[in-house]
C-alpha cells in the first residue's frame, strides 16, 4: 500500500473505534500497533489520531507543527498536509473511500480554521 492508503486505513480504524461515541485508550494502543506493522511514521500516526479531538493542541498536531510554529509555517504545513490527505490520492480504491478521505480532508481543514481562528490568522 502506498501512504495515502495506509493512512486513509488508520482514519477509517479510527472512525470505527469513535463509532460509540468514544475512543479508549486500548482501541489507541491497538490502531498504533496496527501502524507501526504497516510502517507508518509515528508522526503520522500522531497526525491522523489528532483529527478526532476538538483541542488547539491537536490542530496542531493535526498539521505536525508546534504550537509555537509561525503563522507562515502553520500555512506551509497545512498546505503540505492538505496534498497528502488529497482524496485524489486514495481515489483508485472506489468512491467510498474518496468520499471518507474527503471528510479526513475536511477535518484537516477544521484544525487549521481553529488554528487561525485562534490567532486571529486571516
Amino acid at each position: 500500500m502506498d501512504i495515502s492508503t495506509k493512512l486513509q486505513l488508520l482514519h477509517l480504524l479510527f472512525g470505527i473505534s469513535r463509532a460509540d461515541g468514544s475512543v479508549t485508550e486500548a482501541e489507541i494502543k491497538l490502531i498504533e500497533k496496527i501502524s507501526y506493522y504497516m510502517g507508518v511514521s509515528s508522526q503520522d500516526f500522531k497526525s491522523v489520531s489528532s483529527l478526532f479531538h476538538d483541542d488547539l493542541q491537536s490542530a496542531f498536531e493535526a498539521l505536525e507543527v508546534s504550537k509555537d510554529a509561525t503563522n507562515e509555517e502553520v500555512k506551509k504545513a497545512y498546505r503540505r498536509m492538505a496534498v497528502k490527505y488529497h482524496p485524489d490520492k486514495v481515489a483508485y480504491l472506489g468512491e467510498e473511500i474518496r468520499k471518507q478521505a474527503n471528510e479526513k480532508l475536511q477535518q484537516l481543514n477544521q484544525a487549521y480554521e481553529r488554528i487561525k481562528k485562534a490567532r486571529g490568522m486571516n
